[in-house]
């Protein structure tokens, strides 16, 4: 029991220690990205929710329909097992992706230059009716 305590306490420790790094540098990130405090908190927050929910495992959930039964020769019938542990652990882990995959592209467009459209050149009408003032112009 005492092996157990010091190692979820050492656990505890080093996951305190990498959330103290993180937390000083949020500032500098926000300024750096462009982060609204929203999204510092957002950064923030995503540390402990991984470390929380890194170590869940839903697949051992499962539901069972009726009542299996066994034969003479072994072959076991009748019944039914529904595995929507395995299911549930397939959604966290798309949205998981399907978040990050968001929060890069958003990143890289935020990093991205755009480059400011050269305006368009008059069109022919604009470019004769300032000939036509420029010459009325000239003969007044």
């Amino acid at each position: 029991m005492r092996r157990l305590l010091f190692l979820v306490g050492g656990l505890v420790f080093v996951d305190t220690m990498f959330f103290a790094a993180l937390t000083p540098l949020l500032p500098d990130y926000a300024d750096k990205y462009d982060l609204s405090k929203a999204g510092a908190g957002v950064l923030a927050g995503a540390y402990p929710i991984g470390v929380l929910i890194g170590g869940i495992d839903f697949s051992d959930l499962v539901l069972k329909i009726g009542t299996p039964v066994a034969d003479a020769k072994g072959v076991v019938t009748g019944g039914a097992i529904i595995k929507y542990g395995v299911f549930l652990n397939t959604i966290f882990q798309f949205i998981i992706v399907a978040i990050a995959i968001f929060l890069v592209i958003k990143l890289m467009n935020r990093l991205i230059k755009k480059e400011e459209a050269a305006p368009a050149p008059p069109s022919a009408e604009v470019v004769l009716l300032t000939e036509i003032r420029d010459t009325l112009k000239a003969k007044a």
